[in-house]
């Protein structure tokens, strides 16, 4: 599997989970939750460990420091070319009137 792509078990989750439809969704049908549980993406999970915390992550990152970035990726902030709040806060107040 290329860098960056989807284990097709993880793809499958994340699409069942992403489904508008809350009546077909996952975990959200008849059975709720346990067809979460019970999806491929976690064969081989021990909920119990889990639960009681001793199921080992498969990365951890290293952390120096309660503020260390890292481990994301770095990306200049200024690089759109639209600034969200170009117009005064004051011509949004008719957005809000009723709030």
């Amino acid at each position: 599997m290329p860098p960056g792509a989807l284990a097709p078990e993880a793809s499958n989750f994340i699409g069942g989970l992403l489904i508008v439809d809350c009546l077909t969704r996952l975990g959200c049908g008849r059975t709720g939750m346990r067809d979460v549980k019970m999806h491929p993406w976690f064969d081989g999970l021990d909920w119990g460990m889990l639960l009681e915390r001793r199921v080992r992550p498969p990365l951890t990152p290293d952390i120096s420091n309660p503020l260390d970035t890292q481990n994301f990726d770095k990306y200049d902030e200024h690089d759109n070319d639209i600034d969200e709040f170009e117009q005064p806060l004051d011509a949004l107040d008719e957005l809000f009137m009723n709030f």
